[in-house]
């Protein structure tokens, strides 16, 4: 399913989990992408968001171990959870740093 395609699901959910599936989508879509998940939710539901992260980037990254290589959109936190607070009530959150110079960050958050 794309995510930019939600709109078109007639069901609604409890929850939704995305764990670094959205550090692809460009920076100037995310808000609707995070719109479009609350409109999925019930009244009450939750989003679980686990993304990469810790600095601003946009790009195709080149020491990607992937070919081809792929795009992504890495946020420093700050940002990252204005954003999210846009379209949900932020529940939880938790910067990781697994090792030096990587941020994890794993957000909960409630639709408004």
């Amino acid at each position: 399913l794309d995510c930019y395609n939600l709109d078109q699901i007639d069901e609604t959910f409890d929850a939704v989990y995305t764990l670094n599936c959205l550090l692809h989508i460009p920076k100037k879509d995310i808000g609707q992408i995070f719109s479009l998940i609350a409109t999925r939710l019930n009244g009450n539901g939750l989003m679980y968001l686990g993304l990469w992260g810790g600095e601003n980037f946009e790009g195709i990254l080149e020491q990607d171990t992937y070919e081809p290589k792929r795009f992504f959109s890495f946020w420093e936190p700050e940002t990252l959870l204005e954003i999210v607070q846009q379209s949900f009530r932020l529940e939880y959150y938790r910067r990781l740093n697994p090792r030096e110079g990587v941020t994890f960050n794993s957000i909960i958050a409630r639709k408004r």
